[in-house]
């Protein structure tokens, strides 16, 4: 009988029952399996904003990324390619005022929570990729108008080396078309993984500045290159530095 009264529902309410239950179940699956990401401790905000210890200076940056691409005035909409997104938290904002923007991150548990945040906000023209760049990837990276690249540079370090890993910007910068938003550590942070695998920067946040500025503009030779700011870090009083390289 019961069977029965199933054979009756129409297939189209089958379906968007069965849709919604599949939803719950995965989102369900996504926060058991995630049970130790605190979201309080997120390095950049999420949903309302209201949850990240990065919230002001991610707040901020986002504003000036979202100011220059304004400024471009070439067209109305870009692609954009974030490597390293976290959560995707700028490519969602770009991605609202109708640009196409792709994250890639290395770390699922992030992703997660950028997918629930897509469902959960509809939001169109955005998807995120689960990916480590490598020196054998690269080159399958599709070309983008806008290239955000902050705080990655050191993590390829980390794993390829510094000379690898300036190869591996090379090849992104050959596949951006307009610009490109960089950030990378110097040498005044108290953060010891990463110091072994960047070279010696200067004594002062000056000469660390114009050693990455020279260091860009020889790797890259861009056609400008300028500082948009200075910007703390996530669970310490530390800044690094935003650099706009543009073609």
């Amino acid at each position: 009988m019961i069977v029965e009264k199933i054979r009756k529902i129409p297939k189209f309410c089958l379906r968007n029952v069965f849709s919604f239950f599949a939803k719950l179940s995965h989102w369900v699956y996504v926060f058991f399996r995630h049970a130790e990401l605190n979201l309080t401790k997120l390095y950049l905000p999420v949903l309302d904003g209201n949850d990240a210890c990065r919230l002001r200076a991610s707040t901020e940056r986002l504003q000036i990324i979202k100011r220059e691409i304004k400024n471009l005035g070439t067209k109305d909409k870009y692609s954009v390619l974030d490597v390293g997104c976290n959560n995707g938290y700028f490519v969602f904002d770009l991605a609202r005022e109708g640009n196409f923007c792709i994250g890639i991150d290395a770390f699922p548990v992030f992703l997660d929570v950028g997918k629930f945040i897509i469902e959960r906000q509809k939001i169109k023209s955005v998807g995120l990729v689960e990916m480590f760049v490598s020196p054998h990837n690269v080159d399958a990276f599709p070309d983008v108008d806008i290239l955000i690249f902050l705080s990655v540079f050191q993590k390829l370090a980390k794993q390829y080396g510094f000379h690898e890993t300036s190869s591996i910007l090379i090849k992104l910068w050959q596949k951006t078309k307009l610009m490109m938003f960089f950030e990378m550590p110097d040498s005044l942070e108290t953060v010891e993984i990463f110091k072994d695998d960047l070279p010696e920067m200067g004594n002062n946040k000056t000469e660390c500045n114009k050693f990455i500025e020279i260091f860009l503009k020889k790797l890259l030779g861009p056609k400008e290159i300028k500082i948009l700011g200075e910007f703390e870090m996530e669970y310490r009083q530390e800044k690094r530095t935003l650099f706009l390289l543009k073609k």
